[in-house]
């Protein structure tokens, strides 16, 4: 409330929504995760917020605040009154889940799950199956894993230069057309032909090079 109630004068006497757009902005990072999303919507939708406000929001595909485990676990332990621990033996016996539901077992499968994702040898080696998927491809850069310089914990790519799809130049070019049936055409490659998955599809994710290619980076 604060950072809009600042921001309103501003906007008022430039005549321009970009400083509510930078309070709303700020307030969406304060409020968390949740909040965050709806940041992350309002950001491909310049047809509600304006081209220069959806701009703003972008920063919150790639660079929200972290929220630590920590700070999570104490939000749940402090709300249900109990350890964590104690709380997925507790909802095993919720007469509200069916009995056939192992809810423990439900919970470590997501545990593995979550440590998998986290595993960046997990991300490096979709990057690697999308660089094999498209070398067919001239107008598509996926840059190669360094895996010397990779572990569980680091990844170590190529250098990509270019700008997101969603900028003003990218869209604004002679060729954005064409470029949209490039993309749509790989897409539907990425999807029936090769049965890949690019866990984070979203603009800031998707470089248009000075040359006009297509490079695709961060893939979750």
């Amino acid at each position: 409330v604060a950072a809009l109630a600042a921001a309103a004068p501003l906007a008022i006497g430039r005549r321009s929504l970009i400083p509510l757009a930078e309070g709303l902005c700020r307030a969406l990072e304060h409020l968390g995760p949740a909040a965050i999303k709806f940041g992350q919507l309002l950001s491909v939708r310049p047809d509600l917020v304006g081209a220069e406000g959806a701009e703003v929001f972008e920063r919150l595909q790639d660079s929200a605040p972290p929220l630590s485990a920590r700070v999570i676990r104490e939000v749940v332990e402090r709300e249900l009154l109990l350890p964590i621990e104690e709380l997925a033996r507790l909802f095993s016996w919720l007469p509200l889940l069916p009995h056939r539901f192992d809810l423990a077992a439900f919970v470590g499968h997501l545990r593995e799950a979550s440590l998998r994702e986290t595993d960046f040898r997990q991300e490096a080696q979709v990057a690697e199956r999308f660089r094999r998927a498209f070398r067919g491809e001239p107008q598509v850069i996926i840059p190669r894993v360094h895996w010397s310089h990779t572990t569980g914990r680091v990844l170590t790519t190529g250098f990509l230069t270019g700008r997101k799809i969603s900028h003003a130049l990218s869209r604004s070019g002679e060729g954005f057309s064409g470029l949209a049936e490039l993309g749509a055409r790989l897409f539907f490659r990425q999807v029936f032909e090769f049965g890949l998955f690019h866990a984070d599809l979203h603009p800031s994710n998707i470089f248009i090079t000075d040359d006009g290619k297509i490079g695709y980076l961060d893939f979750g």
